[in-house]
């Protein structure tokens, strides 16, 4: 789960990422009381995909950091290829369902 705060907007007026919270991430129905945070638990890479398919320089689409970011260049290679985002996600279940053994040993609360 991750936590963001509602409505932030972090690039201007660009129309695909105008609005972080509802646009990266699918909302959960689920507010935190008398908070301006919402819980998120999913990352929506549709629009990021449709920005580099509608990209006219795809060559510089993706800038230094963007690697660092995802935590290596297979991210970047699956959206270069075409992959969609179903197959993206997919492709990390795997080593998700190892962090997750990994991590169960060192967690307070179920």
């Amino acid at each position: 789960m991750i936590l963001l705060k509602k409505k932030t907007n972090i690039i201007g007026n660009n129309p695909y990422v105008n609005n972080i919270s509802s646009i990266i991430f699918d909302k959960v129905n689920f507010r935190y009381p008398n908070s301006s945070l919402i819980a998120l638990n999913n990352i929506n890479l549709q629009w990021i995909i449709e920005a580099y398919n509608k990209s006219k320089n795809k060559s510089s689409f993706f800038r230094n950091g963007f690697n660092k970011l995802a935590g290596n260049s297979k991210l970047q290679k699956q959206i270069i290829n075409g992959i969609s985002e179903k197959e993206i996600k997919e492709s990390w279940k795997n080593n998700i369902e190892e962090f997750k053994i990994m991590r169960s040993k060192y967690l307070l609360y179920n």
